[in-house]
């Protein structure tokens, strides 16, 4: 069975839609410096591990250019798209579009489908959802403009994200606010810089857990993974943000430790999975999602967002939950193959 494992890294320095690793040039780039490893190698295991799993694995990466995906597609003819694309000329909100387009042509794809992704998507509407359910989300307001004696009945500090965006993007350590004037100059950095509406929730200060899941016969919740923030310098608030994230040279990026398994009471961990089970049915996911939820200093349960096709590099949370549950990495990698299969 032929899997063609399609992602977008659209960085000038790479020309090689079938490459295995990065390219020199982009070697010598302040992407890979920021990122600290090589990124097409990272797909290339995805496909490397699928290959001893019996799979014809290849990757293809469409560099921002829909007629690659295109050619491949009509020239391979692949079974089933290990779907990786998370932004399409730097629109992330296009992510759905490949899912749809992918069901339009009757192929099975990995992980989250059109409307799964367009509402996870969707910051707002996801909360929207949740809260309808009597799921606890921090309290949140959606703004699209500013207006003269804005409103925003919010209790401080709070934090600030576009609306739309994923993995972090948008999310600084300025991010969190401390009072209505600093509220309104984020809100209005988001609407100016992203083109799309902010929203803007109660901060809530607490333990940060990340909840894995993945579909097999069953919903499996890996163990509950930990953000340890003991280590963050103390003029940084404690949060996970774009550099915490994805930069590799940041201090915050080696501040932000995660602990798995998560040291929790048997009723707090319970009642965590419990709530990241309903969250994934909720958010109608499929294949695998990661939960990111806060816990305050009473143990009330906070949903943060759901993540749908979350990061599956090596060195990723997900793929940590999935070892310490006694998964490899190829184990993982099948078990979404087979439930994009049994899909449809």
């Amino acid at each position: 069975m032929k899997v063609a494992v399609v992602f977008n890294e659209p960085y000038t320095q790479l020309f090689d839609p079938y490459a295995s690793k990065c390219s020199e040039q982009f070697k010598l780039s302040e992407a890979y410096k920021m990122r600290g490893n090589d990124i097409i190698a990272e797909y290339e295991l995805i496909s490397e591990c699928l290959r001893k799993k019996g799979f014809e694995a290849y990757n293809l990466n469409i560099l921002d250019d829909f007629n690659i995906l295109l050619t491949d597609l009509e020239k391979n003819k692949p079974d089933i798209i290990f779907n990786l694309v998370e932004i399409y000329k730097d629109r992330a909100g296009l992510e759905k579009n490949f899912a749809s387009f992918f069901k339009l042509l009757n192929i099975p794809f990995t992980g989250g489908t059109t409307k799964n992704l367009g509402i996870c998507q969707n910051k707002y509407l996801s909360k929207q959802i949740l809260a309808a359910n009597g799921i606890s989300v921090p309290k949140f307001k959606c703004i699209s403009r500013i207006e003269e004696n804005c409103e925003i009945d919010i209790n401080y500090p709070a934090i600030v994200k576009p609306v739309s965006e994923d993995g972090s993007i948008g999310i600084d350590d300025d991010s969190v606010v401390r009072n209505y004037d600093k509220a309104i100059e984020k809100i209005n950095f988001i609407l100016n810089n992203f083109k799309q509406p902010a929203i803007i929730e109660e901060f809530i200060d607490g333990r940060e857990l990340n909840v894995s899941i993945i579909e097999s016969d069953d919903l499996i919740v890996l163990p509950i993974s930990e953000i340890d923030f003991s280590d963050m310098p103390e003029n940084f608030n404690k949060i996970v943000g774009f550099n915490a994230k994805w930069n590799s040279e940041h201090q915050c990026y080696k501040k932000t430790i995660p602990i798995c398994p998560a040291k929790l009471t048997k009723e707090i961990e319970k009642k965590v999975k419990e709530t990241a089970i309903n969250c994934f049915k909720l958010l109608q996911c499929s294949g695998y999602a990661r939960v990111d939820i806060r816990l305050d200093e009473n143990g009330n349960i906070f949903i943060l967002e759901v993540n749908p096709n979350p990061d599956l590099s090596l060195d990723a949370g997900f793929f940590r939950a999935a070892k310490m549950y006694g998964y490899s990495y190829s184990d993982v990698l099948e078990i979404i193959v087979k439930n994009a299969l049994n899909r449809t």
